[in-house]
């Protein structure tokens, strides 16, 4: 029943060119027939939005349905207890897709709840069921902001029945990629910034205060905040420093009160060496 062509390439994804959901992607699927999805994000459904498209654009005959794709949180059920998340999986394909005889597509699950539970007979049950489907469905399996050493148990379990590619592409990890997408967040927004500003607040998104802002919502959030709170004026990192240190900014709300006070500490540091 296994797979035997499966390709457990453990490592990063060679097609992908940047860490922004817009990231262009060619032939997602050329090879595999699972993307395991590591992005240390909370928002992970945004992504395989943009993923879906995409590769809906490169290989259209892949795809048949009212979406190219669905999302579905899978929950963890204890072994011995009716398993129904199966029949909950069909449904949510049904209703983002209609009611089609046949959809054809990116069936993406969020896995987070199953991490520690890989040797469980549910989850060999769910990839089993996921692998009688692999002839009209491929597959992208996400788990909320795990880390990439954290989802090898499940990646080990999938390739007996996949072939199957991790990436693992965080943005918080990549300091050009982050800035690269602060500055079209401002753009996006109408917003000036210089280069002080985007480098200030890419080591305020990849810092340890950041926990809470580890998702492109919160991080769009931000950026449309600060756009209006400097309607025609640049954006620099001493007046953002100064718009923290008076407390009126939505990244007040988000960051630790230590990492809004190293922030204030340093700008002050720096403008004293000057």
């Amino acid at each position: 029943m296994h797979e035997n062509s499966t390709q457990s390439n453990f490592s990063n994804f060679p097609d992908v060119n940047s860490n922004a959901p817009e990231a262009k992607i060619t032939n997602l699927f050329g090879n595999v027939d699972l993307i395991i999805l590591v992005t240390e994000m909370n928002d992970n459904d945004q992504i395989v939005k943009c993923l879906s498209k995409q590769a809906h654009a490169d290989n259209p005959r892949l795809f048949e349905g009212n979406a190219p794709s669905v999302y579905y949180k899978m929950k963890y059920v204890p072994p011995y207890e009716k398993f129904s998340e199966l029949k909950h999986l069909i449904l949510c394909i049904r209703n983002a897709t209609g009611l089609r005889s046949e959809f054809k597509g990116i069936v993406a699950i969020d896995l987070f709840e199953w991490l520690g539970r890989e040797d469980e007979e549910y989850f060999d049950i769910t990839l089993k069921f996921l692998y009688d489907h692999r002839h009209i469905w491929k597959y992208i399996f996400t788990f909320k902001n795990a880390e990439l050493e954290k989802i090898k148990p499940a990646f080990e379990a999938s390739v007996h029945y996949f072939r199957a590619m991790a990436i693992d592409k965080c943005l918080f990890n990549h300091r050009d990629e982050l800035e690269k997408y602060l500055r079209a967040a401002f753009e996006k927004n109408g917003a000036k910034c210089d280069e002080s500003a985007v480098q200030m607040l890419a080591g305020v998104f990849s810092g340890k205060g950041a926990k809470n802002i580890k998702s492109y919502e919160k991080m769009d959030m931000v950026i449309r905040d600060i756009a209006d709170n400097f309607q025609n004026i640049t954006v620099s990192g001493k007046t953002l420093t100064k718009k923290l240190g008076e407390n009126r900014l939505v990244l007040n709300m988000l960051l630790e009160a230590d990492a809004i006070e190293k922030i204030i500490t340093e700008g002050e540091q720096n403008e004293h060496e000057k």
